[in-house]
This record gives structure tokens, C-alpha cells and sequence, in this order.
């Protein structure tokens, strides 16, 4: 008569993941009286929800031994983290700015699960699909742009590399920012008009001033 049990070992390829994912969950074991591999089925705890940011641990609920109808186990647990990268504020240095101006597009992000700040250490944020610069006296992530010609641009988050965990996904709790160029007024036809307008009556005034005093 042997009295044997199976022992089974679960691991994660990651144990930090993207929400939505399915985790990469390995299990092996062996029969602990002779060592030989075990070949059965295990039926794993199922997780509420892939979707949320949270945590879940996976325990062996049962075996199938199809070899010797073992029932006894035992087995480890294995604790997943579903994450994302979440922008929590931004802004520009100036909504309405001058032509040829130079201006700053900045945002601050952290890991939804724990709120730990985002950094440069940890990766890069992308802004219009450009890299950001990571700023640690100021704690921001920065953009600089300028415009040479009257217009407007939107910025928006669009990308994130998390050199950390390997996470993709993040949620923009700021949306799209804009800054708008314009002209001095005094460069715009009708400011160029009315400057020259301005002109003409300083000088009429000016010419009829001296008029009048040459006048005996």
C-alpha cells in the first residue's frame, strides 16, 4: 500500500498585466512518493473580472488524477495585478499665445493600481505620438512646441512605454489640450489699418498745429 500525494507548483510568466488580459499561468507538479511527473488535470480559482485594476491570487480548488485517482495536494499561491497607466493632470503654459512663442505642454501620470508616480525612470509618455521629457524637479512630464504661422494645436496623449512592468494601456483622465497662435494685432490687416489710421490723424494734427502758429 502507498500513501502518495501530488505536488504542484503554480507560477506567472508576469505578475503585473494589462487590464483586460489574460494571465500567462503555468502549472507543473509530481507525485511526492517517487518524484514522477504528474500528468493530470488541476481546476484553477477563476478571477471575478480581467477588466478592473486590482489584484486576484489563484489557488488549486481540485485535481484529476487519471493515473491513480490521487485526490491530496498540495500547492502554492500565486498573486496577478491587473494595472494601467493613468493620466491624472495636465496643462499648457498658454492657451492664446504669440506667433514665433515657444510653450510648454506638461501632464502627470501614475500607476492606477498602487499610485506610484509614472517617471522617467519607469518609461516614456507620448504626446501626438511624439516622446515626451520627463522633468523630476518639477515631477511633470513636458512637451515644448512653437508655431511660425498663425493656428491652432490639440495635444493628446497617445501612447505609453512602461519599461517597468510592460504595460500598454492607460486612461486619460485630462483629454485633449490646445494651444492656439495668433498674430500681434498690429500685424493683422485691420490693426495694420488702424495703426496707419492713428498715423495719418497724429500727423494732420501735428501739420495744423504748425499751420496755425506760422499763420500771422
Amino acid at each position: 500500500m502507498i500513501f502518495d500525494r501530488v505536488h504542484l507548483n503554480l507560477s506567472l510568466a508576469d505578475n503585473r498585466i494589462d487590464v483586460g488580459e489574460e494571465p500567462e499561468l503555468v502549472v507543473s507538479g509530481f507525485y511526492e512518493y517517487d518524484g514522477t511527473p504528474f500528468r493530470g488535470q488541476v481546476k484553477l480559482s477563476t478571477p471575478p473580472d480581467y477588466s478592473r485594476v486590482g489584484e486576484y491570487t489563484y489557488t488549486v480548488e481540485e485535481i484529476y488524477d487519471p493515473l491513480y485517482n490521487l485526490t491530496c495536494f498540495t500547492c502554492n499561491n500565486v498573486t496577478c495585478i491587473w494595472d494601467r497607466i493613468v493620466i491624472v493632470d495636465g496643462g499648457v503654459s498658454r492657451e492664446v499665445t504669440s506667433v514665433g512663442k515657444t510653450e510648454t505642454v506638461w501632464f502627470k501620470a501614475l500607476y492606477e493600481y498602487d499610485k506610484e508616480p509614472f517617471t522617467g525612470e519607469d518609461g516614456v509618455l507620448y504626446l501626438n505620438g511624439e516622446p515626451m521629457t520627463w522633468s523630476p524637479d518639477e515631477g511633470i512630464w513636458k512637451y515644448t512646441v512653437v508655431r511660425e504661422k498663425p493656428g491652432s494645436i490639440t495635444f493628446k496623449i497617445t501612447g505609453v512605454d512602461d519599461q517597468k512592468y510592460g504595460l500598454t494601456v492607460f486612461k486619460d483622465l485630462v483629454g485633449p489640450l490646445t494651444i492656439e497662435w495668433q498674430r500681434p494685432f498690429w500685424q493683422e490687416p485691420m490693426g495694420i489699418i488702424l495703426v496707419g489710421g492713428m498715423i495719418a490723424v497724429v500727423i494732420f494734427l501735428i501739420f495744423s498745429s504748425l499751420k496755425k502758429r506760422s499763420s500771422p
